[in-house]
């Protein structure tokens, strides 16, 4: 046995058997678990929130459906988000040449504190509406958001045919500042929904890297879809290039899974990149893309629908998608 696999054999057991030895107490005081999923071990609470803390008080009682409020430095300097799309936000923001309102929506929010590109906004006084769907993430949320009241909460499904109904109901401005859409499904019909009736300022939108830039790339809508946490997942870079075109929208940068939009009205001052080049930032990041079978397919269009189609996602079928080259006129 390697030394690595040892220690994780190690880690594994101990885990074990503190898990068991602090159940029974926890058992007998606030009932058994009921099977809460998405617990990991905090990045974005104060240091008060200790690992031991998380494993020994935390956790337990999470497994048992009671969540505590959490909360960060409100200053973002020991804040994480997946690849800093925190920190791109905010320095969009500083440097829009018009005022940025200080009203965001953060579809598909999980629980608000962890890797959230919206946190730090509410904290630093933003108001806003955080949708999600996913029961105890957005448990976890509700308890955190108590210390956040400006913020409103709502829990389902967000599809095409009800996302501007909700933001109505929420009575979002028509232009507000912040829009983060992360669904890992039909995020691409959703987007295209919202901007036939809003304009926000500053939009972040999740993309799937695994697709060449020559290819346009959906999840197609349905209802009953749910992400299997595999790459079958949302839209692709030039998929969302083409919905930006064609309402007058810019993308700005890309960072990681992250593209980052402007109204073309407030962004003449950020130089356009091409899509070529947005693809190539990604490209870089990422070491389980190969950049030379990459750049093959970003040439040959029907090789990289083939690469999509019949290997990339051949395993999905039963799950429908819009899949065509990309044709930059």
């Amino acid at each position: 046995m390697k030394l690595s696999e040892y220690k994780a054999a190690c880690k594994k057991h101990t885990r074990s058997f503190l898990d068991g030895a602090i159940s029974i107490p926890f058992n007998i005081v606030f009932g058994r678990k009921i099977g809460t999923k998405h617990i990991w071990p905090p990045k974005n609470y104060k240091k008060k929130y200790s690992f031991m803390y998380f494993w020994l008080i935390q956790r337990p009682l999470e497994d048992r459906g009671i969540f505590i409020p959490q909360e960060s430095n409100k200053d973002g300097s020991e804040f994480r988000t997946f690849n800093n799309e925190h920190k791109i936000i905010d320095k969009m923001v500083q440097s829009a040449t018009v005022p940025i309102e200080k009203f965001f929506v953060d579809i598909g929010a999980s629980n608000g504190i962890d890797m959230s590109n919206t946190y730090l906004l509410a904290a630093n006084g933003w108001k806003g509406l955080s949708l999600e769907i996913d029961v105890n993430a957005f448990a976890r949320m509700a308890a955190t958001y108590q210390l956040l009241p400006d913020v409103s909460l709502v829990r389902m499904r967000i599809t095409p045919q009800n996302i501007n109904q909700l933001l109505d109901c929420a009575s979002v401005p028509k232009q507000f500042g912040v829009l983060n859409l992360d669904i890992d499904g039909y995020d691409y019909y959703v987007l295209e929904e919202v901007l036939k009736k809003y304009r926000p300022q500053i939009i972040v939108a999740e993309i799937n890297t695994m697709i060449p830039a020559s290819v346009c790339f959906s999840v197609s809508f349905s209802e009953s879809f749910i992400w299997a946490e595999n790459e079958f997942q949302g839209m692709s870079l030039a998929m969302l290039k083409k919905l930006a075109e064609k309402n007058k929208y810019k993308i700005v940068d890309v960072n990681g899974a992250a593209a980052f939009l402007m109204p073309e009205e407030i962004s003449t001052h950020i130089p356009s990149l091409s899509l070529e080049a947005l693809d190539s930032k990604i490209v870089a990041l990422y070491k389980n893309i190969d950049p030379v079978l990459r750049k093959q397919l970003n040439l040959d269009s029907k090789k990289a629908l083939d690469y999509v189609s019949n290997q990339l996602f051949k395993v999905e079928q039963k799950n429908k998608y819009f899949l065509a080259a990309y044709n930059k006129k």
